[in-house]
């Protein structure tokens, strides 16, 4: 009998969950610190990469902050939506190319017969990226602080709509990840959701000049709505629970998305016999 989509799904979500409690907390950890070993291993054999983007950021935010940014007050809500620029293009990158790279060495599937489903592999790997990112952006901020005639303010309301709002960036990565697995190379699509996200975090063109029509599109787009939100909260008439309720609803939405997606891609892959090709 021929399941439905939403039969197909269920019954991959129970897999995937009875997958994730069967080691319990201990199976969750032991799964994180092996991708964390492996990420740190891979930044410290190709530290320079790392050395560079960091530069490259700096410059590119001192060229956009001397460009864009005509007076003190918009400089937090600058940096904020370059800091999410930041953090959602390194997520959402840094999945497809990993699937590229096992796919170019041969040792994908050595990841699927792992005792833990491939997407849950995938989201963990997704808050091991964050982590090395948040150090790199914390050392980024420490620069240009002293280095820019930029003052930096924070609100600890920042870090929960950072956390929610990679809910969305995670899903994402699942569908761009999905489309690697089918297409091999994928850097143009990463290129164009790059700058768009760069576009649209109001590092360039603040939310408030934008048309009516276009800001009202934004809000239910996880990225600029999380980022929107972090600039309200410095606003004394912020209201936290409601905006808050509504980012975990829109990222909880993309994120299901970008797992359909990649899901029936790893489906669509796994039946042709195409996973290895690249």
């Amino acid at each position: 009998m021929k399941l439905s989509l939403f039969q197909r799904t269920a019954t991959v979500w129970k897999t995937s969950w009875r997958h994730l409690f069967s080691g319990g907390a201990t199976g969750m950890l032991r799964l994180f610190r092996a991708e964390l070993k492996k990420y740190l291993l891979e930044v410290k054999t190709y530290y320079p990469d790392q050395i560079v983007d960091v530069v490259t950021k700096y410059i590119l935010f001192a060229t956009f902050f001397y460009g864009f940014v005509h007076n003190a007050g918009n400089a937090t809500n600058y940096s904020i939506g370059y800091l999410y620029w930041i953090i959602a293009s390194g997520i959402i990158s840094e999945l497809s190319v990993s699937i590229s790279f096992e796919k170019q060495v041969g040792t994908i599937e050595q990841l699927i017969i792992k005792p833990y489903p491939f997407w849950l592999i995938l989201t963990v790997k997704t808050y091991v990226v964050l982590l090395v990112t948040a150090l790199k952006s914390l050392l980024l901020l420490a620069l240009i602080r002293i280095t820019l005639p930029v003052s930096l303010a924070f609100n600890i309301n920042l870090v929960w709509i950072l956390l929610v709002s990679v809910i969305g960036f995670t899903g994402i990565g699942l569908a761009l990840s999905g489309l690697t697995m089918k297409f091999a190379k994928t850097a143009s699509f990463e290129s164009i959701i790059s700058y768009g996200l760069l576009f649209f975090s109001g590092a360039i063109i603040p939310f408030d000049k934008m048309p009516v029509t276009v800001q009202r599109i934004l809000d239910v787009i996880p990225f600029t709505a999380g980022i929107n939100a972090s600039q309200q909260s410095f606003n004394g008439s912020f209201h936290m629970l409601p905006v808050f309720l509504w980012l975990v609803v829109i990222n909880l939405v993309c994120f299901m998305i970008g797992y359909w997606i990649f899901n029936a891609i790893f489906r669509n892959v796994k039946m042709n016999g195409v996973l290895n090709n690249y």
